[in-house]
């Protein structure tokens, strides 16, 4: 199950930098977009895909899918790629765009190998990596034609998909008193270890776990952030918290087997509750520690007349904190 996962957007300015090249790229994360005046383009290359362009260099690393991949199938990102405000309407910028992997070596910039066929356009496209390798630093390219540097047009660069989050999981209903396990995945590592941080951290066992036990007193959204990469990403499960017990309203003692009994669910998680039914006029008609014999409708073994009683049923629990919990039960013939 994928939960709604919560972006950001925020917008950075690329000033440029002078001849910039893959070895000192600019991070990348998702959500955030980057507004690149195309004066700005100050990096020669000449590699795979592109001929001789001037170049801005970016990169993105890749989450831990590796532990739950289904939650982050299909595994590709989406550039968002627009081109706009040139200083002359009549202009048109030719873009290029490209994913890279550097091979390694001493020298980043050699032996690229292309991750997914280039694109190229003078009108705002949409750029799909295919499948990615997770755990793993690609360069994106974007390259102008030298000549068109001084269109000064502005393009926005904006990269999401799931290789780029951590997926939270999952939304969960539960009672007063009981409690929630929370999943996480995809963070890269930290000296070898998840770094998650979970907030509010009051009800959970442990804040710093992939795997913490939340028990909440009421309905929380729990946010979770960790490190894809250099990149702060965060995601949210909500935990519904309903009554401890659920108190049914009616029920209809005539001796034919169905519905003889007053029935009180989950109320056998509290073996000290004291449970109290009162008549109209405030007499005490039933009165228990425990429920382990369900209340027949009877007072001192007499059969009480049909009409509405109103109980007040204290829980005594260590665990569960909850104020008196008050109501009418109606008993039919």
């Amino acid at each position: 199950m994928r939960c709604a996962l919560i972006y950001i957007l925020v917008v950075v300015w690329s000033s440029a930098i002078n001849a910039q090249d893959c070895s000192s790229p600019i991070t990348l994360c998702s959500g955030v977009t980057e507004i690149i005046d195309s004066t700005g383009f100050s990096g020669e290359f000449n590699g795979p895909c592109f001929t001789v362009v001037q170049s801005i260099f970016y990169e993105f690393t890749t989450n831990n899918s590796a532990d739950n991949p289904s939650g982050f199938l299909p595994y590709e990102i989406e550039a968002d790629i627009f081109i706009d405000n040139c200083v002359d309407e009549g202009l048109n910028l030719t873009v290029n765009a490209g994913i890279f992997q550097p091979t390694g070596g001493a020298d980043p910039c050699t032996g690229l190998t292309v991750i997914s066929a280039c694109a190229s356009d003078s009108n705002s496209f949409i750029f799909n990596s295919g499948d990615l390798e997770p755990n793993t630093t690609y360069i994106f390219v974007l390259g102008i034609d030298p000549t068109s540097i001084g269109f000064g047009c502005n393009i926005e660069l904006t990269l999401t998909g799931a290789p780029l989050e951590i997926d939270a999981c999952c939304d969960d209903s539960i009672s007063l008193g009981l409690s929630s396990e929370l999943q996480v995945y995809g963070a890269t590592a930290i000296f070898g270890a998840p770094n998650y941080v979970w907030s509010p951290e009051s009800s959970l066992d442990n804040f710093q776990s992939q795997f913490p036990i939340a028990t909440p007193s009421n309905t929380t959204a729990y946010e979770v952030v960790a490190q894809v990469g250099d990149c702060p990403v965060s995601d949210i499960i909500t935990v519904t918290v309903g009554p401890a017990i659920t108190v049914l309203n009616t029920f209809s003692p005539n001796g034919d087997s169905y519905n003889d009994f007053w029935k009180i669910r989950r109320i056998e998680g509290f073996e000290s509750a004291l449970i109290s039914v009162y008549s109209r006029w405030g007499q005490l008609v039933y009165k228990s520690i425990g429920y382990s014999v369900p209340w027949d409708g009877t007072n001192d073994g007499k059969k009480l007349a049909a009409g509405t009683y109103y109980y007040v049923i204290e829980l005594n629990s260590l665990e569960v904190t909850s104020e008196p919990i008050v109501g009418f039960v109606v008993i039919l013939n």
